[in-house]
């Protein structure tokens, strides 16, 4: 969670938004989870009904899903991944325009 939130802190919310889904049904449980881990970038969305793994065709946690501003799936990565490393800064500025 911190690299996504590091993620979300070197774009533009207008362009690039982060949106960690949680399996938690009490928003007051990520909250605590994001105020340990020193979270400050990220909105908490909570999956309260348990259908996204499922409508997702999720495999397993933690899957990221990349949308463009279309609504279309550009990417997905299953498992953990350097969010902040170069290569991955890029691919999302060059998919958002943002060079």
């Amino acid at each position: 969670m911190p690299a996504l939130d590091a993620l979300q802190n070197a774009f533009d919310p207008q362009k690039l938004v982060v949106l960690p889904l949680s399996e938690d049904s009490e928003t007051e449980v990520v909250a605590a989870f994001y105020r340990l881990h020193g979270v400050k970038h990220l909105a908490i969305a909570l999956d309260k009904t348990s259908h996204a793994p499922s409508a997702l065709f999720l495999r397993g946690l933690p899957t990221t899903l990349v949308i463009d501003p279309l609504g279309y799936e550009i990417a997905r990565v299953e498992g953990d991944t350097d969010w902040t490393s170069p290569k991955t800064l890029l691919f999302l500025r060059q998919k958002i325009g943002d060079n």
